[in-house]
């Protein structure tokens, strides 16, 4: 992987795999479709009722639906920020880098 992060300008070290950082991560990137997408928040509710894998998974693990919710969360903080001209990162928390010097 570190030929292909140099040939894409990236010289730090690798980033650490951090399976909370990844999931933050992957639901700012769904939140950020929706509405890249001009879909409304009712209907990101009813898209996300549609994965029962993922919802049966994130309540045996987390006592409740957590991707739904976390990704409508940032979905408002999102849509927060368009609305007042700021930007996410104004209204949100984006998640920090985690990098580490040990090679992957």
């Amino acid at each position: 992987m570190q030929p292909f992060a140099r040939d894409m300008g990236y010289q730090g070290p690798p980033f650490r795999w951090d399976v909370e950082r990844r999931c933050q991560l992957r639901c700012e990137l769904d939140a950020a479709y929706f509405h890249l997408y001009g879909i409304a928040r009712d209907d990101v509710e009813y898209i996300m009722s549609t994965f029962p894998i993922v919802e049966r998974h994130d309540v045996k693990n987390h006592g409740e639906y957590r991707t739904k919710r976390v990704i409508l969360e940032i979905y408002d903080e999102m849509q927060r920020a368009m609305q007042t001209g700021g930007t996410y990162n104004d209204v949100g928390s984006l998640v920090e880098p985690t990098r580490t010097t040990s090679s992957i």
